[in-house]
């Protein structure tokens, strides 16, 4: 995997029959720190990938559901490790805790042997972004479930470019702290949110105004809601 900010160039590790690999998806889903780290101040991100056909990614998250999936909630490794690297009580405590919501939260994995289901990947995503940083399983298992719209602004989009539309389709979008961030833009291209004709309506963005308008609130409503709708009820209301 490579990639640069504000760029094009960041792709997955492929098989020879053009499947995501498992070390693919780590380099995508749980490696995006390293493009961060360095340069910009401490960034935390509840990220969610869009199901679509025409992404690799989006293709999988496609199988079990038409919406999102969520992938979790990811930080920018700054902090000193000060929980145990031998202990596995950590792992085996949020394994029992995403295996009671990853379905309710469409927080499914991507790793081969177990798609669709519970809980490798997201201990392994726990492990990257929340152990690693100090953070407890209950600590990070309340920062994946919490959807309120409190210090969650969008920080994060993940692209790909269509020349033929010249727009920006986005993939992957994030909520959080942080500085804003979007890779494989094009400058000055709007924005396309691309919902399933299962799922509604496409939405435009103006590439300078996207920041205000595609805001936490506005996501769950268009777009989480149409799959988990407990949650709008949960966090938006009736």
């Amino acid at each position: 995997m490579s990639c640069y900010l504000l760029g094009v160039n960041f792709r997955l590790t492929l098989s020879t029959n053009n499947q995501l690999t498992k070390g693919g998806i780590i380099s995508a889903l749980l490696g995006l720190s390293h493009c961060f780290r360095d340069v910009l101040p401490r960034h935390e991100s509840l990220h969610f990938q869009l199901a679509d056909p025409n992404d690799t990614m989006g293709k999988e998250c496609l199988k079990y559901s038409s919406v999102f999936c969520l992938t979790g909630w990811f930080i920018e490794q700054s902090k000193k490790v000060d929980r145990s690297p031998g202990d596995i009580g950590d792992q085996l405590m949020f394994w029992d805790l995403a295996m009671s919501m990853f379905r309710s939260f469409n927080w499914f994995s991507f790793f081969p042997y177990e798609l669709g289901s519970c809980c490798s990947f997201q201990v392994r995503v726990y492990m990257e972004h929340g152990r690693k940083n100090g953070i407890s399983p209950g600590e990070y298992y309340d920062r994946v479930t919490n959807f309120s719209s409190e210090d969650k602004r969008l920080n994060f989009l993940m692209n790909r470019y269509d020349p033929s539309a010249c727009v920006n389709i986005i993939t992957r979008v994030g909520f959080g702290k942080g500085h804003f961030r979007s890779i494989g833009v094009r400058v000055g291209r709007p924005y396309v949110l691309p919902l399933t004709a299962e799922n509604g309506t496409t939405h435009f963005f103006n590439y300078k105004q996207i920041k205000q308008v595609l805001t936490f609130d506005w996501f769950k409503h268009n777009v989480v809601c149409r799959d988990q709708v407990w949650l709008c009820r949960e966090y938006i209301g009736p």
